[in-house]
């Protein structure tokens, strides 16, 4: 511990501003799913792992959770070479990460191929009565079909070996994993907490098994099996606090007890019970999940198995609750449900209900004291809100779009920090920013600072939500996260997201003094409100940001403008334009390139550039649920044609493609469309199509300008009996002037729509309404991006009005943004 409690100088609590990502996507394979253990030893942190969480929970468990959709791919058989354990150690001082055990295949239960190891669930450093120093000592989880679990050693911090046989020695084969291993009064202790028949919690029997000597392979019994109580099924955590050895039970029929012991004598030792029945709330506190010493009391966090809803026993859904154990074996609820005890009442200290009044805080999953503040982590299943079913009624109020902004907020694992155990801060409320990291599953406290481990299963691929449909997409937030805090001065490894007022935000001016870039933000030299500046592209100062930008997540400020992060990174990492600036090239800078539409901004879109492409690929992916024939000669029309066509070729690949041309095409990028597919000019509502020519036809923004019952009518003459129109369509109406008061008029433009398309010989399949996640979002986007510009003197009013004007929608009164998939009619 890096600060005790009899230290005189104050606490010097962490906020998330103070933490940095130092290792991602589970370190470079998204697989490695939780955080699963930890330890620091010769001055590394070294942390380990388990694998395909989301994948062995829905092949083996004994339970269905009511989704929409599974989160993850699941493959019709494993691998067992993807399902063996790692283990990672960090070098502070380097900031260096290094693999230095991965687990082998051996020989399981009915001659399957099994890893070793499937998941490193506990570590201890432990010096045995036989170890010449102390040494790293972990028992891996073997999984129902293994061998038997071994017990594992490093001694020298690089090299871990196996220094039991298989079920070490205990005659007990249906045990297959471990949970608690700690070290107190010469012995290690170590608690089983999952047996064969896919069940990770329940050994069946509450034991604690010690050892003075592990790798000698004798293990006694330290307890009295299930301590009397047969429903206490196991121990899932230990704790040392005022020299006795505390331990929590799982227990589904009456909730948890906490038993202690001061081990003294020869095992089974004598326990004294501390607490039972869940500190009197039942099976709402099935289980103590974690516990650490702080200030001299032990501090219990409770949960119920399986994410806070236990679907085999029928408990839950409830929040965790943390409790307060004093010397004297009294107890205070700092944390959950007020109620009456058989000691009276007990209302919640910090005046909060459980999970700091967060009903998806399942488990209070780990806690750890540093530097004079008590860090308690979360799981939150909030993280699976996106594939949940929703009610009907309910989706009233759950839209994808409400969902997505709640889980940019609050979405994923908390982690808050006490001084007292009464006051409690929000370090993070949304997972650091990712809401895949559902769990914060290690925390070390170390003399570099605080290292906090995430559990995120929902890598390498996660289902992604479109207005079509879900579709299994890469996910770069999916893997353990690891993260890293520190006061400012002492932080190793790069650059994380910094929650930072904005009206405070600091703007650092290329070759400005200090004092000279306070005004940056109102003045830049060279530039005078209201015109463009005069100053020469290599000698113009550049703004840069001092660091990325993102809202207090732990007090929610800005969170009403979330957009702002991306849309200042966007906005000022620009050049300032000289005198030859054109709306071209501002839609150039805006778009990031040829592509450009309205696009869908989903899940983490935040750039037009990737909103784009997802409403490209979206489009495209309606052609797969039509029952028209594959498109072996396919037509491609829509702004942007240069970035269009060789996306849609990519997703649609086709025997014959075209490309309409309806604006004018630059000679560059009429060479680069000519590398992918023949070039056919028209104009908007006035081009020819050859009769029957097509088997789909794939159009983005453009049917619904001018008059467009005949442009339906041309594209339908140009498609074969039986072929498709893939469309997205921006509806605009006439604006009028009525009395001196300008509007649209009102009525049903998606109806209009459809009756245009039956008009001109389609039958409908799907039209989907994406203005919320389309239209909207860009309109708002681009406004808000174009007034930065205009406000840090980027651009005139005048290039200011006609970028908003070229934009998709223009000035136009745009009633629905939808995506269309028609097709005409015939054999």
């Amino acid at each position: 511990m890096v600060a005790s409690a009899l230290t005189c100088r104050p606490p010097a609590p962490l906020s998330v501003g103070q933490f940095r990502r130092i290792a991602e996507r589970g370190f470079g394979d998204g697989r490695n799913s939780y955080a699963y253990c930890y330890a620091w030893f010769r001055d590394h942190l070294y942390i380990g792992t388990n694998r395909d969480l989301l994948v062995l929970l829905k092949q083996r468990f004994r339970f269905e959770v009511p989704l929409a959709i599974w989160p993850v791919p699941v493959p019709e058989k494993i691998d067992p070479q993807d399902l063996c354990a790692e283990i990672w150690r960090y070098a502070p001082a380097s900031g260096e990460w290094e693999r230095v055990f991965k687990s082998g295949l051996v020989t399981g239960r009915e001659n399957r191929t099994v890893p070793l190891a499937a998941g490193f669930r506990n570590m201890a450093v432990f010096q045995g009565r036989s170890d010449p120093a102390p040494a790293i000592y972990t028992i891996p989880s073997c999984g129902s079909n293994g061998q038997g679990v071994v017990l594992m050693r490093c001694a020298d911090g690089e090299t871990f070996e196996v220094v039991s046989e298989p079920g070490m020695g205990l005659g007990n084969d249906n045990i297959t994993s471990f949970r608690g291993v700690i070290a107190f009064k010469g012995r290690l202790f170590a608690t089983p907490s999952g047996s064969r028949g896919a069940n990770p919690n329940v050994s069946h029997h509450a034991a604690i098994l010690c050892s003075d000597d592990p790798a000698s392979g004798r293990w006694e019994v330290a307890n009295p099996l299930s301590f009397g109580d047969p429903t206490n099924l196991s121990i899932h955590d230990m704790a040392v606090c005022g020299g006795w050895l505390y331990a929590g039970t799982m227990n589904v029929a009456e909730g948890f007890q906490v038993w202690k012991t001061d081990a003294e004598g020869d095992p089974p030792f004598h326990w004294t019970r501390v607490l039972d029945h869940g500190a009197e709330r039942g099976p709402f506190n099935q289980v103590v999940v974690s516990m650490c010493e702080f200030r001299g009391d032990l501090y219990v966090g409770s949960g119920i198995q399986n994410g806070g809803h236990d679907r085999i026993h029928n408990v839950g859904p409830a929040a965790g609750e943390v409790i307060r154990v004093r010397p004297d074996d009294s107890w205070e609820l700092c944390v959950g449900d007020a109620r009456w005890t058989r000691h009276g009442l007990r209302a919640p200290a910090s005046g909060m209900g459980p999970g700091w009044d967060n009903p998806f805080a399942g488990y209070i999953w780990r806690m750890v004291e540093h530097d004079g503040c008590l860090y308690v982590g979360t799981f939150d299943s909030s993280t699976f809100l996106p594939f949940a079913q929703i009610d009907p009624h309910a989706a009233q109020l759950l839209d994808p779009a409400t969902i997505q902004r709640f889980m940019q907020v609050r979405g994923g694992a908390e982690l808050w920090r006490t001084s007292d155990g009464v006051r409690w801060t929000a370090v993070t409320r949304n997972g650091f920013g990712n809401h895949f990291n559902y769990g914060i599953r290690a925390l070390v406290s170390s003399p570099y600072g605080l290292f906090v481990g995430t559990a995120n299963p929902f890598g390498p691929q996660v289902a992604v939500r479109y207005p079509g449909g879900f579709r299994y997409e890469d996910n770069p937030r999916g893997g353990i996260e690891v993260w890293h805090g520190a006061p400012r001065d002492g932080v190793v490894g790069d650059a994380a997201p910094l929650s930072i007022d904005l009206t405070r935000q600091r703007i650092r001016m290329a070759g400005l003094t200090h004092a000279e870039s306070r005004g940056a933000v109102r003045r830049i030299p060279g530039c005078a409100p209201g015109r463009v500046g005069a100053a020469s592209p290599a000698s113009r100062p550049r703004p840069v940001l001092d660091a990325p930008l993102v809202f207090d997540h732990a007090t929610g400020a800005g969170a009403d403008d979330y957009l702002w992060d991306p849309l200042l990174r966007l906005a000022l990492s620009k050049e300032l334009s000289d005198g030859g600036a054109s709306v071209e090239q501002e839609l150039a800078e805006y778009f990031g390139g040829p592509l450009r539409n309205a696009g869908l901004w989903l899940n983490s879109t935040d750039t037009p550039a990737s909103a784009s492409a997802a409403l490209v690929t979206e489009v495209v992916a309606l052609l797969s649920e039509s029952p028209a024939p594959g498109a072996a000669a396919l037509l491609i029309a829509g702004r942007g044609l240069a970035g269009l066509v060789p996306l849609v070729r990519r997703a649609r690949p086709a025997d014959r493609l075209t490309a309409l041309a309806l604006d004018a095409l630059s000679r560059e990028d009429a060479a680069h469309v000519a590398e992918h597919a023949e070039i056919r000019r028209g104009k908007p509502s006035r081009f020819t199509l050859p009769k029957a020519r097509y088997d789909a036809i794939v159009w983005i923004e453009g049917p619904a300008v001018g008059d467009r019952r005949e442009t339906l009518r041309r594209l339908a003459c140009g498609l074969r009996p039986g072929g498709v129109l893939a469309a997205a369509e921006l509806l605009v109406e006439a604006i009028e002037v009525v009395g001196g008061r300008t509007g649209a008029p009102g009525g049903d433009p998606i109806g209009a729509f459809r009756s245009d398309l039956e008009s001109a010989g389609f039958e409908i399949g799907r039209v989907l309404d994406v203005t919320s996640d389309g239209w909207l979002r860009m309109f708002r986007h681009s406004r808000l991006y174009f007034a930065l510009r205009l406000l840090m003197h980027q651009i005139d009013h005048e290039l200011h009005d006609a970028a908003l004007a070229a934009l998709p929608g223009g000035r136009e009164a745009v009633a629905a943004h939808v995506l269309v998939c028609a097709r005409k009619k015939g054999a």
